[in-house]
């Protein structure tokens, strides 16, 4: 790392991390300034990972609240600019040279960067398949996407609040700092490789902190879809719809929030009320990709191709070079009749993801 004034901090907190924070450590340094961690409370090796690394490191007593602990990881960084990353977590190469070619441009704004979290659950509606022979998968089939602000300008004002889905974006709108989503980097997410009895404990307590959120406002509609969409992870879908009806009650103007509770009625084939929520969703934006994705799924599976055709084009002028939208339309055109319309989709396809020898069969026919 380099020795002049800090350009670019990391920020993390840690606690038992050993099994991931040293290939963390390792993959980030490469392109930052300083590495500052807080630990919460580590038994492992951890501490001496961190040491040995160079790390910034203080220790600090876990107070069920995250945000505390990432405000404290805040404090010891020098840096200009702060990227925020978590030990199972890697950037590639190529993005973290963007990462810091960002913080050089000095903009007054701030970044919202996608993560891909690479699962085993291959039945979630916004699941993506991994290409075949992606270094980044590691054994996933797939991922699905979330985003959040990582990078943003070391300002003493910013801070993260929240007890548990802390984010800095609520400081950075009270000072007027722009969010510009960046979809050209990419983080990678590798929760899942953690053991069974960690994910299951960390889950139950983002429950707990989520519902603590909820008692202190109860009021406040992003508390009550926060904890839906943990509930939903956890496949407690009941309670996920309990709770994003709650937040629709309080604030219905969220086309996402509909849209993740008509995927929840569709896995649980409450297949009407689904695409009622979708439809909701497209009305408040007609442009929202994962609703336009899944209720032509959701149409296709009630027989009625036409329909998901049109939400398929839809999609199609939005990401046009979706492998799985073009497979999608050139099936219903196969089935239609217009054989020679369907190749050429399937081609494209193809083109964009010759692993998946699905389309390329049907170039043979």
């Amino acid at each position: 790392m380099s020795e002049k004034a800090p350009l670019l901090s990391v920020a993390m907190i840690v606690k038992d991390e050993e099994e991931f924070l040293a290939e963390c450590l390792e993959n980030v340094k490469p392109f930052v300034d300083e590495i500052c961690i807080v630990d919460t409370g580590s038994v492992d090796s951890t501490l001496k990972i961190a040491e040995s690394a160079g790390a910034k490191l203080k220790c600090f007593k876990w107070e069920e609240d995250f945000s505390r602990a990432r405000n404290e990881s805040l404090k010891l960084c020098a840096g200009k600019w702060i990227f925020v990353i978590d030990a199972d977590e890697r950037i590639a190469p190529e993005d973290g040279k963007q990462l810091r070619r960002l913080a050089e441009e000095n903009r007054p704004c701030a970044y919202r960067i996608w993560t891909r979290n690479y699962t085993h659950n291959t039945t979630r509606t916004d699941f993506q398949k991994a290409k075949e022979n992606d270094e980044w998968s590691r054994g996933f089939p797939g991922w699905f996407p979330s985003a959040k602000v990582r990078l943003f300008p070391n300002l003493p004002e910013v801070r993260f609040e929240g007890f548990v889905h802390e984010t800095v974006l609520h400081s950075l709108e009270k000072l007027s700092v722009p969010i510009i989503n960046n979809t050209a980097i990419v983080i990678h997410h590798y929760g899942e490789k953690k053991s069974k009895h960690k994910l299951v404990s960390k889950q139950w307590n983002y429950v707990r902190l989520g519902e603590k959120k909820i008692q202190q406002q109860p009021n406040n509609p992003f508390y009550y879809a926060e904890l839906a969409s943990q509930y939903a992870e956890m496949g407690l879908y009941a309670k996920a719809i309990e709770h994003y009806h709650q937040a629709l009650k309080k604030d219905a103007n969220h086309a996402d929030w509909w849209a993740e509770l008509g995927s929840i009625l569709f896995i649980i084939s409450n297949k009407k009320e689904a695409e009622q929520a979708y439809k909701i969703a497209l009305k408040l934006d007609p442009n929202f990709f994962p609703a336009l994705r899944n209720v032509a799924i959701l149409c296709l599976e009630l027989k009625r191709g036409d329909e998901a055709l049109e939400f398929l084009y839809k999609a199609e002028n939005i990401q046009p070079a979706n492998p799985e939208i073009l497979h999608l339309i050139g099936c219903i055109l196969y089935e239609k009749g217009e054989k020679q319309k369907a190749k050429e989709y399937f081609y494209r396809s193809y083109t964009l993801a010759p692993e998946d020898p699905t389309p390329k069969s049907y170039l043979n026919l």
